[in-house]
């Protein structure tokens, strides 16, 4: 039990709490197996503490869950007050070009380190001296590379990296972090692979974009273990060649799901027929969950869809976007989806008839919860 606390202890105070009295074998093999273990205790917490109007501008996905809240401000003057030296804001100038070495040299015992939105160049390598940091926010920054010290940060959960345009590479020993939880990555454009093995990190809950690299160890296999919640973009899969072992079928909370055969700023190059059928059987095998709501598939190179998008295997599905599939010659069923709302298609060049395949055989039920359809750049469709 004190393994499944998870070195957290505040799960280890929660569960002292709860068998303080228990005396009998039984009673401690009931908490064992309890579903307690399965509670998601920071949304819990979170969620009460909405109810308590402790936020406001609370923003939810589909699952009611919070995604964005801000606290008003007596409650942040408060907070911090109550914080003392525990927390500070340091308001620098812009033009940073560099963090100052001090900030890292001065607060060892820090937590939390927030970056983000400044015109920072480079991380210094004395970051390592934050040995008890959890979360590091480099977002949004001219960063282009991080120094190789950052791997010496042994209990980092969170890593922060989003929209860092000028980013090129990630350090190899980045899988050294055996507690990262969290690795934001999404709006990295430039960056054209990731660290070799990061399947080992096993804790994992959210990595915004996969890109399947080239070598041996940055295949779609790395995605086997991985317990994603939310969302994950499968970015440059036209390296790839297996995806039987990618295992997303296996992934319950996975909500979004983004398919990119194509780099957001390169121009699709047309695939070969082997290269056609190679992509149809990638896409077969990367089915997803059945609670996957949102769906997007990006510069596929193959000319039919899978029968796994639409009904029954994807019945909670909301959103479909399919973009320069310019091969596709036939649009997936998706008029028998009870849930649907969005559908974006564009770029389908060799699409020239929609019909029966695209709606379903039952009459009376399809597309009933549709709210936005959006057919773009169809040049030979003739029939619809």
């Amino acid at each position: 039990m004190v393994k499944k606390c998870g070195s957290l202890p505040l799960a280890a105070n929660a569960l002292r709490s709860l068998i303080r009295f228990k005396r009998e074998e039984e009673e401690w093999l009931d908490v064992y197996e309890s579903e307690l273990w399965n509670a998601r205790k920071g949304y819990d917490f979170l969620n009460k503490l909405t109810w308590l109007f402790f936020f406001q501008n609370v923003n939810k996905d589909d699952d009611a869950s919070v995604t964005k809240c801000k606290m008003h401000d007596l409650v942040y003057d408060l907070a911090e007050s109550i914080a003392g030296n525990e927390f500070i804001i340091l308001e620098y100038s812009r033009n940073l070009g560099e963090a100052h070495p001090d900030l890292f040299s001065s607060f060892r015992d820090l937590h939390a380190l927030n970056l983000g939105g400044n015109d920072i160049k480079r991380l210094h390598n004395l970051v390592s001296c934050l040995i008890s940091l959890r979360y590091l926010n480099i977002s949004n920054t001219f960063i282009e590379t991080l120094p190789k010290s950052i791997s010496d940060l042994n209990y980092l959960q969170v890593l922060n990296l989003a929209y860092c345009y000028d980013l090129i590479k990630l350090p190899m020993k980045l899988v050294e972090l055996v507690y990262l939880r969290h690795l934001m990555i999404h709006g990295c454009d430039k960056l054209s692979h990731l660290p070799n093995c990061i399947g080992k990190l096993v804790q994992f809950q959210t990595l915004s974009t996969f890109i399947v690299g080239t070598g041996t160890y940055q295949g779609l296999k790395q995605l086997q273990f991985l317990r994603f919640v939310g969302e994950l973009n499968i970015r440059q899969l036209g390296n790839a060649i297996e995806s039987r072992l990618a295992n997303l079928r296996m992934k319950p909370k996975l909500r979004s799901l983004g398919l990119s055969w194509r780099n957001d700023h390169d121009d699709l190059i047309m695939s070969n027929n082997n290269h056609s059928r190679l992509a149809e059987e990638l896409l077969k095998h990367l089915q997803s969950h059945r609670n996957l709501k949102t769906l997007s598939i990006n510069g596929y190179t193959g000319k039919y869809f899978p029968r796994w998008i639409g009904i029954p295997e994807l019945p909670n599905l909301t959103n479909i976007l399919l973009i320069y599939c310019k091969r596709c010659e036939h649009l997936p069923t998706l008029g028998q989806l009870p849930f649907l709302k969005v559908i974006y298609m564009s770029g389908m060049s060799n699409v020239k008839n929609i019909g029966i395949e695209f709606y379903g055989r039952v009459s009376g039920r399809q597309s009933q919860s549709l709210q936005e359809l959006s057919f773009i750049d169809f040049p030979n469709l003739k029939f619809w």
